[in-house]
């Protein structure tokens, strides 16, 4: 592409943030004007942030060995496209953090010391939050230049080596904290709007049921846009404003209602059916494959238990199978 069509599509996407970003969410019969009067000064400084993050979410860390030598992340280089990936930076972020530090410690600076300490407490705090594991750390190997998180009676791990649910969630978490950083901030106030496809994907139950809860609690001032199959996701907040965008009618507080009630008045036969199987299939794997993880397993089949899978008489064959097999192992 010439500079001239660079610099024609870049004033392209400018003029279409200027005017409000137009969602389509009828399948091309029409476009509904999502946002309007955008603060598009704040936008182009960095202290408003668009992002948007499809079905397909996984962190990608470049590890220390493709990155060796620790520099400066220039934020003012980093780019302003609402679906462009910055995790691949973070790794590179994360060194210059901490090579940052050892300096300061023996220019004596630290207050800065103190702040940087600060800023891995915090991101430590997440994790643990996130994994419910009090005493996870995210440790330094000063000869490998590479960070590994440390669990509990765990071999410490890297980025690259989580499971599909928490790498989505990650891959959130990191996208939108180096878009805040040009801000100079730790506090990841920062206002924005993030649009999130299908966030259910790959999340276990339990991430499911604390996704939205975590993202809107870390980042206080940034409005979260997602779409979901999952009544887990519907219910796990009390604030939220539900849309079926199916039926094109605003939803009630969900809340309160059992997760079989949401499936059973909200979803089709198929989407009912596409619900349980999403279910079944998380079961299936947890029994060949994480056999030791019983709270999640005894979790799904008292969830699967209870909801009315007359609607979809393949799966009560299949759940029953599961539960058969699950019993005969003792």
């Amino acid at each position: 592409m010439s500079l001239k069509n660079k610099k024609n599509a870049l004033e392209a996407e400018i003029t279409k943030y200027e005017d409000g970003l137009y969602v389509d969410l009828v399948d091309g019969k029409g476009h509904f004007q999502a946002f309007s009067n955008l603060p598009i000064d704040q936008y182009k400084n960095g202290k408003f942030i668009l992002v948007y993050f499809g079905a397909t979410k996984k962190v990608n860390i470049v590890n220390s060995e493709d990155r060796p030598n620790p520099k400066a992340v220039n934020f003012d280089e980093v780019p302003r496209s609402i679906d462009q990936e910055l995790d691949q930076k973070f790794m590179e972020y994360l060194l210059y953090l901490k090579t940052q530090q050892a300096f300061l410690g023996v220019e004596g600076d630290l207050n800065e010391v103190a702040n940087i300490q600060s800023w891995f407490n915090r991101f430590d705090s997440a994790l643990q939050e996130l994994f419910e594991q009090p005493g996870l750390k995210l440790k330094f190997n000063r000869k490998e230049l590479a960070f590994y998180i440390e669990e509990p009676n765990r071999e410490p791990y890297q980025f690259n080596e989580l499971s599909a649910g928490y790498s989505a969630v990650l891959d959130i978490i990191i996208n939108l904290i180096m878009r805040m950083e040009k801000t100079d901030t730790t506090a990841y106030d920062v206002e924005g709007i993030v649009l999130i496809d299908e966030i259910e994907t790959h999340l276990h139950i339990q991430l499911q049921k604390k996704i939205l809860p975590f993202l809107t609690s870390f980042f206080p001032k940034l409005q979260f846009i997602v779409t979901t199959h999952s009544p887990f996701i519907l219910s796990s907040i009390p604030n939220a404003v539900i849309y079926d965008l199916e039926k094109q009618e605003h939803v009630e507080n969900l809340s309160g209602v059992s997760y079989s009630g949401i499936v059973e008045e909200y979803f089709e036969v198929g989407e009912y059916s596409q619900v349980i199987q999403i279910k079944l299939d998380r079961y299936e794997y947890l029994l060949n494959h994480e056999p030791d993880n019983e709270e999640e397993i005894i979790a799904i089949s008292e969830e699967l238990s209870k909801l009315d899978m007359s609607k979809s008489p393949e799966v009560v064959l299949r759940f029953n199978i599961l539960e058969m097999d699950r019993k005969s192992r003792g």
